[in-house]
């Protein structure tokens, strides 16, 4: 996740592809930066206990023990597509075969100030991130939407999308 405007942040975590499927760390510094923002940080399930972790410490590499796994989705919940090449959650069924990504605001306490924009962006351009894990979520990023996306609202303490690796040849 890369933060604009100056705003303080960054981001982590790690998974089958370093650190979440392409995902970008980055905070900027210098002049424009703001010591009394909060920070974005982003959070995944790398214990593999079927919760979203608090502790982003050491998710910069995935190992045998710890990083998330994301299932490939190569099936047809619903329709004609696999689900893992098409740019929406079709169902229930497919919600299940998404992984969580959640954007945490801390400490909750503080807000940016107006103007601060926080970006999500993605190494490798067939990975999908949807705009919420439930059924009826769209492609806020991958093959159809590019790799990055502008995050709209940098208010809520918690933001929860959802993502999942590109299709298997």
């Amino acid at each position: 996740m890369s933060n604009g405007g100056g705003s303080g942040g960054g981001g982590g975590g790690g998974g089958g592809l370093p650190p979440p499927a392409g995902t970008q760390g980055q905070s900027t510094s210098g002049p424009q930066s703001c010591p009394t923002c909060p920070e974005l940080t982003m959070h995944v399930d790398a214990d593999r206990d079927g919760r979203v972790d608090n502790d982003t410490s050491g998710l910069a590499s995935w190992t045998r023990q710890r990083g998330a796994i994301i299932l490939c989705n190569n099936d047809v919940d619903q329709g004609s597509d696999l689900d893992n090449a098409n740019a929406t959650v079709d169902g229930a069924d497919d919600v299940m075969d998404l992984a969580p990504l959640v954007i945490r605001r801390t400490p909750t306490s503080l807000q940016f100030p107006g103007g601060y924009t926080a970006f999500l962006s993605v190494d490798r351009p067939e990975i999908r991130i949807f705009n919420r894990r439930a059924a009826g979520a769209s492609e806020i990023i991958g093959p159809t939407r590019g790799r990055r996306y502008e995050i709209p609202d940098l208010s809520p303490q918690e933001t929860t999308y959802a993502w999942r690796p590109p299709p298997i040849p």
